[in-house]
C-alpha cells in the first residue's frame, strides 16, 4: 500500500496535459485511444480509466490520453462529439488542464481531429458517444463509442440482442431474381462492436449498418443487408466487453438475434380475363397462397420493365383499368409474401389485348325495308352493349344516310330502309361507362358489313314530262323515255310494259319491253293522225310500278276510201251524189276529188273537186252510164278512188219519137227514095245505110221528110235506118232508130240454061267494103247440079258469079229487109226535159217503082264457068315457104300470106295440101310451123285430142296421103296440111318445136271447119278467175300474183287486162287443159299490189271478122274483184318456258282472212317462213338461236285476197338470267336460297347444282331437281364454302341463271385436336405443342383452345385459354419436378367447345426436392436421440438419400453430418443434458433440399443413480 501511495503521488506530481496525437489516417476516420495505444473499432465500448484530459499514462510522446476521432481531413476545427443524449458536448479552445474547461466532459478541436477529454467522472453520463466528422472528401463520417464508469463497465455482462430479428425487403421489386432482404434487429446494453451472422450455420459476408436509435444512446439498430437465401439467419454481437471475458465474477457473453426466412408459395391457377369496363382492362385471378399475407401484381410490356399495379392483401383477384392499350401482348405477373418471408416466384399469364371482332354478323332476314342482323359475341372481349352504325343509300344514287342504333342485341332488325339500298353495317361494342370529355370506349366489331335490302314494286312512274316522241310519221313514231327516279326505283327497273292506245277506237296493244336500259321503242302499225295515248309502266322483277301517260298525234297520211257513195238524184244531164268522209281519215280533209267518164269510155276522166261530201255533175248525156270515182284528199296527198256506176235518165229517150211511117222504095238498081214523117222539135235526121262493103249515114234537115240516095251498088245487099236527134243545153241527143218499110217488088226470073240464083239483101249489121270487088258468101246460094262439085268449089264459082254481076247490073227480087229494133242506151239522166212529140203518128209515103228497069240477058255468067274449069284444071302441089324466122318459132298462113298469131283462129278454107291460091311464089297453102333452128325432121303436130297428127313423107298431093290431115317435115318448118273436111276434127292444133336453142316452143292454132268457124260466136271465158300467189314469200314487195281462167270455144288469141278500168302489162300464158283440146287454161301474171276490180278481155280472129251469117263473135270477159287482207294488229312475241329459242307470236284476228303466214328474219338475212295457220298464234319451236334478236312478221291473206301488209316485232333471245339469288337463312347443316324468276323467259323447273367444300377439305357435289324458291339445300357440313348454280329448264334445254356463294354457319367442333406433343420437357416447365383438329371434325374456323393441365399427385388443375386457332403451341412453367401431368385440349369455335384430347407427361429431370415434412423426435437418452421424419411432399425426383446435421444449439461451430436412406436415424455419442440442432434434408440426383432443423436435447444424468 506504502508503495502504491507513493506511485500515487508521484503520478499526480507528474501529471501533464499531453499533446494531440499525430497519426492521422491517410484516408478516412477512425477512433484513436492513446491510453491504450490503439485505434479502436466504431462502436467499441471503453471505461472512464481509459481516456482523460491529459497525458495521464505519461508515453514518451507526451499525447493526451482523450478519446481521438480522427480524420484524414486535415482541416482545423473540424468534428463534433455528442453526448449519448444527443446533445454536443461542450467544446474547450483552452488547454486540456484549463480548470475552467467543461465538467465531465468537453472537446477538443486540433487540425484533422477532435478530443473528447474527460476531467471528472463518467456516472450519469454513460453511453453510447458519437463523433461527427468530415474525411478527406468533406463527407460527414459517425463514429460512436461506448463509454461507461469503470463500475459499469465491469459489471456489464454484455450487449443485449433482440432475439428475433426484423425482416425488410430491399429489393425495389419483388419480382427481383433474387429478392434482397435486409434483418435487423435492436442492441442494448452495451454497443455491438462485432457482428457475425450466419445462414442455417454457414457464415455469411453481410453488409452491416449500426445506428443508435433512441436519444439515451443505450440503443443501436444492427442493420444487415443484401440478403437473398432462404433460412436459419443468426447474428451474434459482441464488444470489447465480451472479450474481456470475467471482472469480478461478471462474465461478459455474446448475445445472437435470428431468424428463420422462408418464401412464400407461388399463386397458382393466374388467369387473365378481360373486363368489358375497358378495352384494356383487365381481371387477374389466382389461387390462395397459404400464410401468404399479401399479393403484389405487375405487367410488363414486351421487354420494358415490370410494373407494378399494386398490392392486395387477401384478396385472390385484381382488376386493371388503367395504364394497359389495346392492341399490345402483356405479361402480368402475381408473388405473394408474407411478414417475414422472401416473397415467392412469380406467377405468370400472358394476355393480347386483342381488338375484339365478331367474324359472323351476318343478316340473317332481308326484306324490301328491313334487315335482320345476327352475331356471335365477340372472341376477344364481349362489350357491356352494342351499338349499330347504318349507312345506307339506293343502289342508284351515291348519297348516303347514317343512322346510330345504341343497345342492341343480336339478333336485331333495322328498319325504315328504302328498298334496294347498299347498306354499310358498323358493330361497335361500347366497353365501360361514359367518361367525361370523352364518352364511351367502343371498339369497331365489324366494319362496313355490306348488304342489299330485296326489291319491290315501283313507287314512281318514269320521269316527269320525259316521255319523248321523236321520228313521228303517220303511221309510226319512237317513243323514249327517261329512268324511272332513283327514289322510286325500289330495285333494279327489269323492264316496262309499253301500252298505246289509239284514243278514236279504243283499241290498245301492249308491249313488254325487257331490260331497264331499254329506254326506246319504235311503234308501228299506226293510224295516221290520230291521237295515242302511250302508257310507260315499270316493273322490277314482275313487281309493277306506277304508269305515266302522254298523249301524241301522228302525223298525216293519204286518207282512207270514202264510204257510202251513192246516187242522191239523177236527171236527163245531171247526176247528184253523195258520201261520207273516209272511216280513216288519216289527217284532216281538204278536198274531195272527183272523176267522171261514160263507162264504155277508155279515155281520160274528167276531173273536178269539192270540200263538200256531195257534188251534182252536169252536162252530161242522157240515157248514158257514167263511171264516177271519188277520192279524198290530206295535204299528203289522195286516197284511193272509190268508183260508182251511174245512169243518167231514160225519160229523155222515150221522148223522142221514133219515126215511124219510114219507108223506102228502089227507084233504079242504084236508087232509092225515102220518105217519112216530120216530127216538130227535131234539129235532123240522120239516115243510115249500109252493105257487107259499103257502109254511110247522111244528115238531113229538119225540114224535109224526104230523101234519095243515089249511086249504090247494084250487086249489094242495103239496109237502111233513120234516126231524129234532138237538142237539149247545146248537147245533141239521138233517138232511136227506125227500120223503112219497104215495098216489094215482082221476081224477075233470068233464064239461063245452066243455072239460076237468088240474092238476098241481109238485114244484119254491115261489114264495111273498099270497093265493089266484095262478096257476101253467107246470103248468096248458087245452084250448079251439072258440075256435081263440092262446097268448096261452089263458093268459089259464086265468087266468080259475083264479081261477074258486078260487072253488069242484074234484075233480081227484093225481099223484106229486117232491121234492128229497140236499140237501148243505159244512160240515167236527172230532170229530163218534155218532150212534145207523139209516139204513134203514123205517116205514109207512096213508093215509086215505075223507074225500076227490069235485068237483060249477059253472058257474062259463062265466061265466069267456063274461067273456073280452068282453074281447076291448074291446081298444083306447091312448095314450102322460104320465110323462116331469124329468131324464135312462128305460124304462117301462105292462104293469107302471113303470119298469125300464137292460139289464132283459122277455118279449113284457109288452109290446103297445095298451092291452092296459086300464088305467084308457088307456096303450098299448108299451115306452117316454123322456126330459126333450121335442122331438118324437127316439129310435131298434135291432133286437139293431143295425139300427133300424121307424118308423111310422100307429095303433098300423093292420094296415099293421110286423112284429113297430116304433116309434113322440111328444114326448120313442119307443115300441117289439109286434103279433106275438118268436120270432127275441129279444136285447138298444137305444134311443137325447138327454137334456135334447142328449146321446145309450143304454138297452138284453133282451126275449125268453115261452118263452125261461121257459126262461133267468140272464145267463152270463164265469168269468174282463179287467183294463187306466185311470190315465195308473202313478204314480197310487190307480191306477184296469178290470175287463171278457162276459155273454150276458140283459142285466146289476144288476152287484154286491167284493173279498175286501167290496162295492165302483164306476163300471160296459155295452155290446152284437156284431151278434145276445146279448153285453154289462161294465166295472167300481175305484178301489182292493187287491189280492186280485175278484168280479162278474150278475143281471137272470129271476133274481129265480126257478124257472119247473122252470129257475131264477141270478146269473152272474165274477172275477180281482188282485195287486200287487212293488217294484224296486235302482234306480240313471247318467249316460251320449252326452249331458250322458243317465241308464241299471237296477234288480232283480221276479219276475213283465211289464213296467216308467219316468218322470222335474222338481222338483214331473207326472212324464213315459219308455217301457214289458220289461228292467231303459233309457238315457234326450232330454228331460233338463242342470244340473237329477230324480227317476227305476220301477214294475213284470203281465198282471193293479196296478202296484208306485215305485222312485225322484234324479240331478242337473250340468256335468261336472275339477278336476286341469295341466302336469306343460312344453319349449320343448311342453306335456304330465294330468287325471282329470270327476267328474260320462266323455266318450266329449277335445278340447283351446288358445290361445298369445307374450308380444308375437297368438294362434295350435289344435283338438286325440280326445286322452288324458297329453296332449302340441306345435308351440308357446318362452316362449308358453297357454290350455287340456278339452273333453269326449258325443255330439253337448260340455261344457267346465276351463281351464288354462302357459308354455313359454324357449330361445335366434333372433333378433338390432333397428336399432342410435348418438347423441351424440363424439371418445372415443358412445351406442349398439338396438330389441328381434322377439317371434318372442325365445324367452323377453330378460335382458341382451353388447355388444362393437371398435376396427377396433387390433383391440382390449371387451365389456360389460349385464342387463335393457328397458335398450337404453350409454354408450361412453374411444374413440379419429377411429376406426371395430364395435359387435356379443348377446341372451340366461336365459343363452341368441341371434345378434349389428353395426353400424360412426366417432368423430365429430376430437381432439388422439397422439405422433409414431420421431423420429431422418436427418442432420447443421455448420449443418444433418435428422430423420424416423413418423405417431402414434392421430391421433386427419386429420394437417394437423406443427410442429417447436428451440434450443441450453443455452438456455432460446424455440424456433424450424417445420412441415411431411412426416414428415421439414431444420433449417438452425444453429452448429457444437452441441447442439440438437428437438421434433416433429403437428396435427389441433383442435389439436397433445403434443411428442416429441430432442437432436441439429451436426457438429464440423475447424479443420485450414480455409484462412486
Amino acid at each position: 500500500m506504502l508503495r502504491a501511495l507513493l506511485l500515487l503521488a508521484g503520478f499526480l506530481l507528474l501529471r501533464v496535459e499531453g499533446q494531440q496525437p499525430n497519426n492521422l489516417p491517410s484516408n478516412g476516420v477512425q477512433v484513436y485511444l492513446p491510453y491504450e495505444g490503439r485505434i479502436i473499432s466504431d462502436y467499441s465500448m471503453i471505461y472512464a480509466s481509459q481516456f482523460y484530459n491529459v497525458d495521464q499514462r505519461n508515453d514518451a510522446n507526451n499525447i493526451n490520453d482523450a478519446l481521438w476521432c480522427q480524420s484524414a481531413n486535415n482541416g482545423t476545427n473540424i468534428g463534433v462529439w455528442y453526448y449519448p443524449n444527443g446533445t454536443e458536448v461542450p467544446l474547450f479552445d483552452e488547454n486540456f488542464d484549463d480548470p475552467s474547461a467543461p465538467s465531465p466532459l468537453f472537446s477538443k478541436r486540433f487540425s484533422g481531429q477532435i478530443a473528447l477529454a474527460r476531467r471528472d467522472g463518467l456516472s450519469g453520463y454513460e453511453g453510447l458517444y458519437k463523433c461527427i466528422i468530415p474525411d478527406e472528401n468533406g463527407v460527414n463520417q459517425t463514429l460512436v463509442v461506448g463509454a461507461y464508469t469503470d463500475t459499469g463497465y465491469n459489471n456489464n455482462d454484455g450487449p443485449d440482442a433482440d432475439p428475433t430479428m426484423q425482416f425488410s425487403l430491399l429489393s425495389t421489386s419483388r419480382l427481383a431474381t433474387p429478392p434482397v432482404f435486409s434483418l435487423s434487429f435492436n442492441v442494448s446494453d452495451g454497443p455491438p462492436t462485432t457482428v457475425s451472422c450466419s445462414v442455417n450455420g454457414n457464415g455469411i459476408s453481410t453488409e452491416l449498418s449500426r445506428v443508435i436509435v433512441n436519444g439515451s444512446g443505450s440503443v443501436t439498430r444492427v442493420t444487415v443487408a443484401n440478403l437473398t437465401e432462404v433460412g436459419n439467419y443468426q447474428c451474434t454481437v459482441s464488444n470489447d466487453r465480451v472479450t474481456n471475458g470475467t471482472i469480478s465474477g461478471v462474465t461478459a457473453v455474446n448475445s445472437t438475434s435470428s431468424l428463420n426466412v422462408s418464401a412464400s408459395d407461388t399463386p397458382t391457377g393466374l388467369t387473365a380475363t378481360r373486363l368489358n369496363t375497358g378495352l384494356a382492362d383487365v381481371r387477374l385471378s389466382w389461387s390462395t397462397v397459404s400464410g401468404a399475407t399479401g399479393y403484389e401484381v405487375y405487367y410488363q410490356l414486351s421487354r420494358n420493365t415490370p410494373v407494378s399495379v399494386g398490392t392486395t392483401a387477401f384478396a385472390t383477384t385484381t382488376n386493371i383499368t388503367l395504364g394497359l392499350f389495346q392492341g399490345n401482348t402483356y405479361t402480368f405477373y402475381v408473388v405473394s409474401y408474407e411478414s417475414a418471408s422472401l416473397p415467392s416466384g412469380n406467377a405468370t399469364v400472358m394476355l393480347t389485348l386483342s381488338e375484339p371482332e365478331v367474324n359472323d354478323f351476318i343478316a340473317s332476314l332481308i326484306t324490301a325495308s328491313a334487315i335482320t342482323l345476327t352475331w356471335s359475341p365477340p372472341t376477344a372481349v364481349v362489350p357491356i352493349s352494342y351499338s349499330i352504325n347504318r349507312r345506307c343509300r339506293r343502289v342508284c344514287e351515291s348519297s348516303v344516310t347514317s343512322d346510330n342504333e345504341t343497345s342492341v342485341s343480336s339478333p336485331h332488325t333495322s328498319t325504315g330502309i328504302p328498298p334496294y339500298s347498299q347498306c354499310g353495317f358498323d358493330l361497335i361494342g361500347v366497353y365501360g361507362s361514359e367518361i367525361a370529355d370523352y364518352g364511351f370506349e367502343i371498339a369497331d366489331l365489324t366494319t362496313n358489313y355490306s348488304v342489299i335490302t330485296l326489291s319491290s314494286a315501283p313507287t314512281a312512274p318514269v320521269a316527269v314530262d320525259d316521255i319523248i316522241f321523236s321520228s313521228v310519221e303517220s303511221v309510226s313514231m319512237t317513243v323514249s323515255w327517261d329512268e324511272v327516279p332513283c327514289n322510286g326505283r325500289n330495285g333494279p327497273i327489269t323492264g316496262y310494259y309499253l301500252t298505246y292506245t289509239n284514243i278514236t277506237s279504243n283499241t290498245s296493244y301492249t308491249v313488254n319491253i325487257t331490260r331497264g336500259d331499254n329506254r326506246m321503242y319504235n311503234l308501228t302499225g299506226l293510224i295516221p293522225y290520230t291521237n295515242y295515248t302511250v302508257s310507260i309502266l315499270p316493273y322490277n322483277y314482275n313487281m309493277n310500278g306506277p304508269a305515266r301517260q302522254e298523249i301524241q298525234l301522228t302525223y298525216e297520211s293519204i286518207p282512207g276510201v270514202i264510204s257510202d257513195l251513192m246516187k242522191a238524184n239523177v236527171t236527163l244531164s245531171n247526176i247528184s251524189i253523195s258520201w261520207n268522209p273516209p272511216t280513216i281519215s288519216n289527217g284532216i280533209i281538204t278536198v274531195y276529188e272527183i272523176r267522171y267518164r261514160e263507162s264504155t269510155s277508155t279515155g281520160l276522166y274528167n276531173i273536178t273537186n269539192t270540200t263538200n261530201t256531195y257534188y251534182s255533175i252536169v252536162g252530161l248525156i242522157p240515157n248514158t252510164s257514167y263511171t264516177i270515182g271519188v277520192r279524198a284528199y290530206t295535204s299528203i296527198g289522195p286516197g284511193e278512188w272509190t268508183d260508182k256506176i251511174v245512169s243518167t235518165n231514160l225519160t229523155l229517150f222515150t221522148f223522142i219519137a221514133k219515126i215511124n211511117n219510114f219507108t223506102v222504095m228502089h227507084l233504079n238498081s242504084t236508087t232509092v227514095q225515102m220518105n217519112w214523117l216530120l216530127i216538130p222539135g227535131a234539129s235532123y235526121y240522120t239516115i243510115y245505110y249500109s252493105s257487107g262493103c259499103d257502109v254511110d249515114s247522111m244528115s238531113v234537115s229538119n225540114e224535109t221528110n224526104e230523101v234519095i240516095i243515089p249511086e249504090l251498088y247494084s250487086c249489094l245487099s242495103y239496109s237502111f235506118e233513120i234516126s231524129m236527134t234532138i237538142e237539149i243545153n247545146e248537147i245533141y241527143y239521138e233517138g232511136p232508130r227506125t227500120a223503112p218499110t219497104v215495098i216489094e217488088l215482082p221476081t224477075v226470073e233470068v233464064e239461063l240454061s245452066s243455072y239460076s240464083y237468088t240474092e238476098a239483101i241481109s238485114t244484119s249489121s254491115p261489114t264495111s267494103a273498099s270497093s265493089d270487088e266484095c262478096t257476101n258468101t253467107s246470103t248468096l246460094y248458087i245452084f250448079l247440079p251439072i258440075l256435081g262439085i263440092s262446097l268448096f268449089i261452089n263458093m268459089i264459082l259464086v265468087c266468080v258469079v259475083i264479081v261477074m254481076c258486078c260487072k253488069k247490073k242484074i234484075v233480081y227480087s227484093v225481099k223484106s229487109i229486117k232491121l234492128k229494133n229497140n236499140v237501148e242506151h243505159d244512160y240515167a239522166v236527172l230532170d229530163p226535159p218534155v218532150v212534145q212529140n207523139p209516139q204513134d203518128a203514123i205517116y205514109e209515103s207512096p213508093l215509086d217503082l215505075a223507074s225500076l228497069e227490069p235485068p237483060q240477058n249477059d253472058y257474062t255468067m259463062l265466061r265466069a264457068l267456063l274461067f273456073f274449069a280452068g282453074f281447076l284444071l291448074l291446081r298444083v302441089e306447091g312448095q314450102q315457104p322460104n320465110n323462116l324466122p331469124s329468131n324464135g318459132t312462128q305460124l304462117y298462113l301462105p292462104y293469107e300470106d302471113r303470119v298469125i298469131p300464137d292460139y289464132s283462129m283459122i277455118y279449113a278454107s284457109q288452109f290446103y295440101d297445095t298451092d291452092e291460091n296459086n300464088d305467084a311464089g308457088n307456096v303450098n297453102d299448108a299451115l306452117w310451123c316454123q322456126s330459126a333452128n333450121t335442122s331438118t325432121n324437127i316439129g310435131v303436130w298434135y291432133y286437139p285430142n293431143g295425139t300427133e297428127v300424121p307424118l308423111f313423107d310422100g307429095n303433098f298431093t300423093n292420094s296415099s296421103a293421110p286423112r284429113p290431115v297430116f304433116s309434113k317435115r322440111f328444114s326448120g318448118q313442119i307443115a300441117l296440111a289439109r286434103r279433106n273436111g275438118l268436120s270432127g276434127y275441129e279444136g285447138l292444133y298444137k305444134c311443137i318445136i325447138p327454137d334456135e336453142n334447142g328449146v321446145d316452143q309450143t304454138l297452138v292454132v284453133g282451126a275449125y271447119t268453115d261452118t263452125g268457124y261461121n257459126n262461133n260466136d267468140g272464145p267463152d271465158a270463164d265469168p269468174t278467175m282463179q287467183f294463187s300467189l306466185l311470190s315465195t314469200s308473202r313478204l314480197a314487195t310487190p307480191p306477184v300474183f296469178s290470175l287463171s281462167f278457162n276459155v273454150s270455144d276458140g283459142p285466146p288469141t289476144t288476152v287484154s287486162c286491167s284493173v279498175n278500168g286501167n290496162g295492165i302489162s302483164t306476163e300471160l300464158s296459155r295452155v290446152i287443159v284437156n284431151g278434145p283440146g276445146s279448153v285453154t287454161r289462161v294465166t295472167v301474171t300481175v305484178r301489182l299490189r292493187e287491189a280492186d276490180n280485175y278484168q280479162c278481155t278474150v278475143s281471137n280472129i272470129r271476133v274481129t271478122t265480126g257478124n257472119i251469117s247473122g252470129v257475131t263473135a264477141v270478146n269473152s270477159t272474165s274477172s275477180l274483184n281482188i282485195s287486200v287482207s287487212d293488217t294484224p294488229t296486235g302482234l306480240t312475241a313471247t318467249r316460251l318456258s320449252t326452249g331458250l329459242a322458243h317465241v308464241r307470236l299471237s296477234w288480232s284476228t283480221v276479219s276475213g282472212a283465211t289464213g296467216y303466214e308467219v316468218y322470222y328474219q335474222l338481222s338483214s338475212d331473207t326472212p324464213v317462213s315459219v308455217s301457214n295457220t289458220s289461228y292467231t298464234t303459233i309457238n315457234i319451236t326450232s330454228g331460233l338461236i338463242r342470244g340473237i334478236t329477230y324480227t317476227f312478221y305476220v301477214v294475213s291473206y284470203g281465198s282471193a285476197f293479196l296478202p296484208s301488209g306485215n305485222a312485225s316485232v322484234m324479240e331478242t333471245f337473250s340468256d335468261p338470267v336472275v339477278n336476286d339469288f341469295i341466302a336469306t337463312k343460312s344453319t349449320a347443316s343448311s342453306i335456304t336460297l330465294k330468287w325471282s324468276p329470270p327476267t328474260a323467259v320462266v323455266p318450266i323447273s329449277y335445278y340447283i347444282h351446288w358445290r361445298c367444300s369445307r374450308a380444308c377439305d375437297s368438294l362434295d357435289i350435289y344435283n338438286e331437281t325440280s326445286v322452288s324458291s324458297p329453296h332449302t339445300s340441306t345435308d351440308i357440313p357446318p362452316y362449308s364454302q358453297c357454290d350455287f348454280d340456278l339452273i333453269g329448264i326449258y325443255g330439253v334445254e337448260i340455261a344457267y341463271l346465276t351463281n351464288y356463294s354462302a357459308i354455313t354457319l359454324p357449330s361445335a367442333p366434333t372433333a378433338p385436336v390432333g397428336d399432342i406433343t410435348f418438347s423441351s420437357v424440363e424439371s418445372v416447365s415443358m412445351t406442349v405443342s398439338w396438330d389441328e383438329v381434322p377439317c371434318n371434325g372442325r365445324n367452323g374456323p377453330i378460335t382458341g383452345y382451353y388447355l388444362t393441365y393437371t398435376n396427377i399427385t396433387s390433383n391440382t388443375s390449371y387451365t389456360v385459354n389460349i385464342t387463335g386457332g393457328d397458335n398450337r403451341m404453350y409454354n408450361l412453367t412453374g411444374l413440379i419436378p419429377y411429376t406426371n401431368y395430364t395435359v387435356s385440349i379443348i377446341p372451340y369455335n366461336y365459343n363452341m367447345n368441341g371434345p378434349a384430347r389428353q395426353e400424360i407427361q412426366f417432368t423430365f429431370g429430376e430437381s432439388i426436392p422439397g422439405v422433409i415434412s414431420d421431423l420429431i423426435q422418436t427418442n432420447a437418452t443421455l448420449t443418444e436421440i433418435s428422430i423420424s421424419w416423413n418423405p417431402p411432399t414434392m421430391p421433386n425426383g427419386i429420394i437417394t438419400v437423406y443427410e442429417i446435421r447436428y451440434r450443441e444449439s450453443t455452438s456455432t461451430g460446424p455440424y456433424n453430418i450424417t445420412n441415411t436412406t431411412n426416414t428415421y436415424y439414431s444420433i449417438v455419442g452425444l453429452i448429457p443434458n444437452t441441447s442439440y440442432t438437428i437438421g434433416v434434408r433429403a437428396y435427389t440426383s441433383i442435389g439436397p433440399g433445403e434443411w428442416i432443423d429441430k432442437i432436441v436435447s439429451t436426457n438429464v444424468i440423475d447424479i443420485g443413480n450414480v455409484q462412486l
